[in-house]
């Protein structure tokens, strides 16, 4: 986004003394104000948070349906890190029965500023902007997780993540 156009204002400005000593009357001068500077929201970065997006609670992700959550991130100052915990919700206790299996995808889509400077961390691995970070077979009983996202570098690093999950259905 360009800088914001400032009009200019008159000013009046105090003459220079002359060399006989005496004082010239003021006069008016037009000049320009500091001219309003595009403000990158990464430069003041995310105001901090909990890190836990769903503080107390886990992102739920129905069985046979997707869902997101979505927050930002930022590089040097502010909220460097989130941590999403997440479960797959509606699920049969029982695997061989239907519903006791599905297939979980999480997927990771990133907008703003030095998108290439967040990272995603889940079950030991690694993972970069617009990558499938989970894509498992899952029951009852293995049906959570959590993922850390942090903004590790970049000048005005400044980030929205959106996690996609989408949980179907096996049996």
């Amino acid at each position: 986004m360009p800088p914001a156009s400032v009009p200019a204002t008159a000013t009046i400005v105090p003459s220079p003394t002359t060399a006989n000593g005496g004082d010239q009357p003021p006069q008016a001068t037009a000049e320009q104000p500091p001219t309003a500077a595009y403000c990158d929201p990464g430069s003041a970065g995310r105001p901090a948070d909990s890190n836990y997006v769903l503080v107390g609670a886990s992102w739920s992700i129905p069985l046979d349906t997707t869902a997101s959550v979505t927050e930002f991130v930022s590089y040097p100052g502010g909220d460097t890190e989130d941590r999403v915990r997440f479960s797959v919700t509606g699920m049969n206790p029982n695997s061989s029965l239907s519903g006791g299996r599905a297939r979980l995808i999480l997927a990771v889509s990133c907008f703003g500023t030095n998108t290439d400077q967040v990272q995603f961390f889940t079950n030991g691995q690694t993972f970069t902007c617009g990558q499938t970070i989970v894509d498992r077979e899952v029951t009852f009983d293995s049906n959570t997780g959590s993922v850390v996202i942090t903004a590790v570098g970049g000048a005005g690093t400044y980030v929205q993540w959106v996690l996609t999950g989408t949980a179907t259905r096996v049996n």
